[in-house]
């Protein structure tokens, strides 16, 4: 097994975090009991880990094909990094 970055993704919906009242912890699940689960997909403390976290929102909806309306806004945040224990 080599040493490169490892690439987890854990999402949460705009009524998720209503209903944790503003604050929130997101985890990434232990998946190792689970049928079907490839040890090499877990997260490693040798490795290096990249985050991104990413906010999106408007009136425009969502998904592949959004039927847009006169005056619909879609907004986008994106931020990154690498953490290296």
């Amino acid at each position: 097994m080599d040493d490169t970055t490892a690439d987890v993704s854990v999402s949460m919906t705009a009524a998720y975090a209503a209903l944790v009242g503003g604050g929130y912890d997101l985890t990434v699940p232990e998946l190792s009991g689970v049928s079907g689960f490839n040890a090499a997909w877990a997260l490693r403390s040798t490795n290096s880990l990249r985050w991104t976290a990413v906010r999106f929102g408007g009136t425009l909806g969502l998904g592949i094909d959004p039927l847009p309306r006169d005056g619909d806004v879609q907004r986008y945040g994106f931020a990154t990094d690498v953490i290296t224990p």
